[in-house]
């Protein structure tokens, strides 16, 4: 698919992304931010946690599941949006400056190759960020891992359920 030129060089492979932040000096000069998710339908909580991550730091980036890790992580029927348009909706929220689409079910692999300075989970519910996968990749660098609350009650699952009982 042809990315729109506003696109471009922006939404990535890991590898691509990796190349991006060693060759252009980003990851030494500014502070690296990575959170991730499916994304399937952007809703309110998405953008403001979005908004909140970018305020740790100076680059943003947005891991996003492809559609085959979608598939294995939300059952049939997901994703609603194909990897690149979410991508695309992504790109286009306020602060977020890159995009990089990864096919793990877990973004452990997607953050050691990156090595971000900060990893972000969001969630309406405290995690035990010790116990997440991605925390022994994250402290092998020396980043530093943290959660932001989003706001309850929104999820792209709810949304979902809600569109199917109108039709």
């Amino acid at each position: 698919m042809d990315l729109p030129d506003w696109a471009q060089n922006h939404i990535l492979t890991v590898d691509q992304a990796a190349r991006y932040l060693t060759e252009e000096g980003q990851q030494r000069l500014w502070t690296v931010v990575w959170t991730n998710g499916v994304f399937d339908i952007i809703h309110r909580a998405h953008v403001e946690f979005l908004r909140d991550a970018k305020r740790l730091g100076d680059i943003l980036v947005v891991g996003v599941n492809n559609d085959e890790s979608t598939r294995r992580i939300k059952g049939p029927g997901r994703p609603i949006n194909c990897a690149m348009d979410r991508a695309m909706v992504l790109l286009a929220i306020k602060g977020v400056d890159l995009v990089v689409l990864f096919n793990e079910d877990e973004p452990a692999e997607p953050i050691r190759r990156l090595r971000p300075d900060i990893v972000v989970k969001g969630s309406s519910s405290h995690y035990d960020l010790p116990n997440t996968p991605e925390w022994p990749v994250v402290q092998s660098y020396g980043g530093r891992m943290l959660e932001i609350q989003v706001i309850d009650g929104y999820s792209t699952t709810a949304i979902i359920d809600r569109a199917r009982m109108l039709l």
